[in-house]
């Protein structure tokens, strides 16, 4: 049985905090019972790369006690970090 998870962090935290699980984004879980291939790889990833884009292109504004009126926040993806196979997939070679 073959799956996989797709997750994010975020990076302009300190680095010992990345990878804590409360730290974590979850994105998805890729459903076996085997391997995706390229294809329904990248299928499985259009709406978590549109998200993506949409926060790059207009970003959104995020209300906190420092900030009541909102801050505008964007994203950007920093790093692919996969298996050589996964990285083949995902980059579309």
């Amino acid at each position: 049985h073959s799956s996989g998870v797709l997750s994010s962090c975020i990076s302009n935290l300190p680095t010992h905090l990345y990878y804590c699980p409360h730290n974590l984004l979850l994105y998805g879980i890729t459903p076996g019972p085997k391997e995706l291939n390229a294809d329904e790889l990248q299928f499985f990833m259009k709406n978590y790369i549109d998200d993506l884009l949409w926060l790059y292109d207009d970003g959104i504004f995020i209300k906190t006690e420092s900030y009541p009126e909102g801050c505008h926040v964007r994203v950007i993806l920093v790093v692919v970090c996969c298996d050589h196979p996964a990285m083949c997939k995902v980059c579309g070679f």
